[in-house]
């Protein structure tokens, strides 16, 4: 309830707390006095360690991590051994929580200067410090250098329950994936700009996590491939998640074999979905419908155009609250498969649903720098769904 990791082994977080033999529990003389942003009652305990990553406490024979960002103050035995983390403490719960009360702005300096520190490291404040960095980033639309945030939250231990309260998750606890980043890309600065200089991180910070650094290197390649720049492919994995990726960013930029065997295995992951041998959440449904929409329209075929228009139609029809940027995407791209198959009336009908649903969406005719179809920036607006970086 108040984000504390109970661990019943040193560096074991989320174990559930047991009694150790032959460990003294402390008595109130020995035990400090922790106040917690978020909770009215002081915790009191032995103080194990304080560290960079956290404050160790001995509470009712348990060892309990807090991350700093849910420490206000400390007083009594062993709080001498906090104090050079308090002003750390301090900036982290602040930002805490301006992000809960719903101040993005504030939050987002706060967490901006934390993740400088925290990036690549373990622990619950690192897990703290990188989601609060991603929800900040997602929030004004930022999307592609929200990857970094999103890939160290994974590399902590977090993307379980949300760090933060009274929020929805923002990472889906059973694949890791963060739903509001499909790897699906429009060609934007901020696209560009991790295909040429990589994911967005403090200097000399990089994944050292595998599953994070390969979602990582196939987000990049998938940007790489979207504004034409070439990129060594990744390589694959046995992780589900990573497989996952792989196949809706091949299914789109593939060779043309690739690309029809990848549409084929993200088929088969609805027919087990329909079927009731899998469960695909919606946010998933969307990313697959939007990567074998994209993947089809590529093709020579006239038939199989006109399909990738269909497929694609699903997410304006059926995903426009989970996937509002997407189901924009996917009419800008609709409108454009088909002026290429030289049906211009359908073209600008649903352009003109483009502007009515989505206006000022960074794919459409509309969009504020007069860039059009496929090439805009970001835009912030909620019926716009946000971007993918300004």
């Amino acid at each position: 309830m108040f984000g504390l990791a109970l661990s019943a082994g040193a560096g074991v977080l989320g174990a559930e707390p047991r009694e150790e033999a032959g460990v003294a529990e402390a008595s109130d003389i020995d035990r400090a006095e922790v106040r917690l942003l978020g909770r009215v009652e002081p915790l009191l305990g032995k103080v194990e360690e304080a560290s960079f990553e956290a404050l160790s406490l001995r509470v009712d024979g348990a060892t309990v991590e807090i991350g700093w960002d849910r420490v206000v103050r400390m007083s009594g035995p062993g709080a001498e051994k906090a104090a050079e983390f308090l002003e750390l403490a301090e900036k982290a719960w602040r930002s805490r929580q301006r992000l809960e009360r719903g101040d993005f702005v504030l939050a987002e300096a706060g967490f901006e200067e934390l993740f400088g520190v925290y990036a690549g490291r373990l622990g619950p404040t690192a897990q703290a410090v990188a989601e609060g960095a991603l929800r900040c980033r997602l929030r004004r639309g930022a999307h592609a250098s929200a990857i970094g945030p999103w890939l160290m939250l994974l590399q902590a231990g977090g993307g379980g329950r949300p760090v933060f309260d009274g929020v929805p998750a923002v990472v889906d606890p059973e694949t890791g994936l963060c739903p509001a980043i499909p790897p699906i890309w429009t060609e934007t600065t901020g696209v560009r700009q991790l295909a040429e200089r990589g994911i967005t991180l403090p200097s000399g910070v990089e994944p050292t996590d595998e599953r994070a650094a390969l979602l990582g290197a196939w987000y990049r390649y998938a940007a790489s491939a979207t504004v034409g720049e070439r990129q060594d492919r990744p390589s694959n994995s046995d992780d589900p998640s990573v497989r996952l990726i792989a196949e809706l960013v091949l299914a789109q930029h593939g060779t043309g074999v690739e690309r029809s065997e990848n549409r084929d295995r993200l088929r088969q992951r609805l027919d087990r979905s329909r079927a009731g041998r899998a469960q695909t959440p919606a946010w998933l449904e969307a990313w697959i419908y939007a990567a074998i929409g994209r993947s089809l329209v590529r093709e020579n075929d006239e038939a199989e155009r006109l399909r990738g228009v269909v497929t694609m139609l699903h997410l304006p029809a059926r995903f426009a609250d989970e996937q509002p940027f997407l189901a924009g995407l996917c009419l800008a791209e609709a409108a454009e498969a088909m002026d290429e198959l030289g049906r211009g009336e359908t073209a600008g009908l649903l352009r003109a649903e483009l502007r009515r649903r989505y206006p000022g969406h960074p794919a459409g005719d509309d969009a504020p720098n007069g860039r059009g179809p496929i090439r805009g920036v970001t835009m912030n607006s909620p019926r716009a769904g946000g971007g993918q970086d300004h």
